[in-house]
């Protein structure tokens, strides 16, 4: 891909640091010791080339729970309609939570991934009340209009369809569950009928702490299959949707606890709008161009993929790919990041078995055969992020754990 290859990378590795108050650097805990065979592996990758790393470790508030599923030995593993992990730039790790159908479970738990020790790290151990079949409810009560469990954490877990967002103003995991999934009589008591507005919900990494957040005005009616993406230059994160329900594109300020509805209406909609992502997609930041990319499928009928720009600066979405030699986003089979030192896209179509990188600025995907191991085969869900720390695209299948560099910086 033109405008993908060349320049040098320097190494972050050891424990992680974060600025603390008067710029002084502060531990991020738990402290974990880096792993000399990934610290190796790292530093002897090269430009186009892929690793995999030793089975990963794990850590934590890991009870009784999540040992019913093995998270010991495995980590929180990929879960349907839930691929998405999230670099903490303070903290120097990914962030991931999310629950799904209930197959095996529906879960509240968070994890961190820290790469340099190669260690999940469990910071909220599922809650007991979860079961298969959402039974338990004793666990559970109402506290100030929301259903919380004992320790504090979402009593219902619906699935994260993208929505799932980290804040580093609020040094916040964000996380806006779709699914009411509530008793009949739960229901009944909490919200009037036609009215219920699921809460956004905050998790705070070193609090090791789940907080509802129930913001002042308007809010967007949540939908599913939607988008939920950071934006540093605007300090705010915007929800899109512009598919299922086409609810429009909010942009959510944790400084004033307040939503902005940015665009709305009929031509907002992906069927009428080409420069619009659909539902089920994923979707990146592009920090050097300052545009949020959109990948999802076409239209019924047409071959491949739809990639879109939304360009920030002027609020406007446009087209930017499409057809058969365009990847199609989904939000259960294709992990993505974007890559800040080769300044691309990655993206893992996990079904179709291809790795994908993107050139926004020639607005072109390149099937990537790296010089090494290819992404993680099988059957179990993949996940993945880039790790700005290694400058690295980081794939997760279970305890296996794959990366790829493009680029070296300097």
């Amino acid at each position: 891909m033109r405008g993908l290859l060349t320049v040098l990378v320097t190494l972050a590795i050891g424990p992680a640091v974060s600025a603390g108050e008067n710029g002084k650097s502060e531990s991020v805990t738990p402290v974990l010791a880096p792993d000399a065979k990934v610290t190796a592996i790292l530093a002897g990758l090269g430009e186009g080339a892929s690793a995999d790393l030793p089975p990963i470790k794990t850590t934590g508030d890991i009870n009784e729970v999540a040992r019913k599923y093995r998270m010991e030995t495995r980590g929180p593993c990929g879960r349907n309609y839930c691929i998405k992990m999230m670099w903490m730039p303070e903290r120097k790790r990914a962030i991931f939570c999310g629950a799904n159908h209930g197959v095996p479970h529906r879960l509240n738990d968070v994890w961190e991934y820290d790469l340099a020790s190669n260690t999940w790290v469990c910071l909220y151990g599922p809650d007991l009340s979860k079961g298969t079949r959402m039974t338990g409810w004793s666990d559970t009560s109402v506290v100030n209009g929301v259903l919380r469990t004992k320790r504090g954490g979402p009593a219902i877990i619906g699935h994260a369809w993208w929505q799932l967002d980290y804040d580093p103003e609020r040094k916040a995991m964000l996380f806006l569950s779709s699914w009411t999934m509530f008793p009949k009589e739960v229901k009944a008591k909490m919200f009037p009928q036609n009215k219920h507005r699921p809460p956004l919900w905050a998790f705070y990494p070193e609090k090791k702490k789940w907080e509802p957040i129930m913001p002042k005005g308007k809010t967007p009616r949540t939908g599913i299959a939607v988008y939920f993406q950071y934006i540093p230059t605007l300090k705010r994160s915007a929800y899109v949707d512009a598919g299922w329900r086409a609810g429009g594109m909010w942009l959510y300020n944790s400084a004033d606890n307040s939503w902005e509805k940015k665009h709305g209406g009929e031509k907002f909609k992906a069927k009428n709008n080409p420069g619009t992502p659909g539902g089920d997609g994923v979707m990146v930041y592009a920090p050097d161009r300052n545009i949020l990319i959109g990948c999802t499928r076409n239209g019924k009928g047409s071959p491949g993929g739809r990639t879109v720009h939304y360009d920030v600066a002027k609020a406007e979405w446009q087209p930017a790919a499409s057809g058969a030699e365009t990847p199609k986003g989904h939000d259960s089979f294709t992990p993505c990041g974007y890559d800040t030192v080769a300044k691309a896209m990655f993206l893992y179509d996990q079904q179709a078995k291809v790795f994908w990188g993107y050139d926004p600025g020639d607005k072109k995907w390149s099937k990537i055969t790296p010089k090494g191991p290819p992404p993680p085969p099988g059957r179990g869900k993949v996940i993945g992020y880039y790790d700005e720390a290694r400058n690295v695209f980081v794939l997760n299948q279970a305890s296996k754990v794959w990366v790829y560099r493009h680029k070296r910086g300097g």
